[in-house]
């Protein structure tokens, strides 16, 4: 099956309830740092900003994968139940999704690259 030729058809080719979180998540992703923009990198839906790698989002069986995230972050005790890996986070299908948290991941994530 070929590759995506954009996050439209990344979101469209996926089964619910994985569609509806992506969708969700890329407005919450635009809305904690506008103008950001949007690409297939490495089969997933990429987030640059400032023309730098921001976030992935991936789609899988039982959750999506945010990535990267780093350890360390002022609010790692929320991240903690989501942390599967030292820079990933799963976002279950049969759980809430914390979109206020994924928007302060992905606002850190930007200030550090403006750093």
């Amino acid at each position: 099956m070929p590759a995506p030729s954009d996050i439209d058809a990344y979101i469209a080719a996926q089964p619910e309830p994985a569609r509806e979180i992506l969708m969700r998540l890329r407005t919450t992703i635009h809305a904690a740092v506008p103008g950001i923009s949007e690409s297939i990198s490495y089969g997933m839906a990429a987030f640059q900003f400032r023309g730098q790698p921001l976030i992935y989002a991936a789609a899988w069986k039982h959750h999506i994968g945010l990535y990267p995230v780093a350890f360390g972050t002022p609010f790692e005790t929320e991240i903690a139940p989501l942390r599967t890996a030292r820079d990933t986070v799963q976002l279950k299908y049969n759980a809430p999704v914390p979109y206020d948290l994924v928007s302060r991941i992905v606002a850190a994530r930007a200030q550090k690259l403006s750093a």
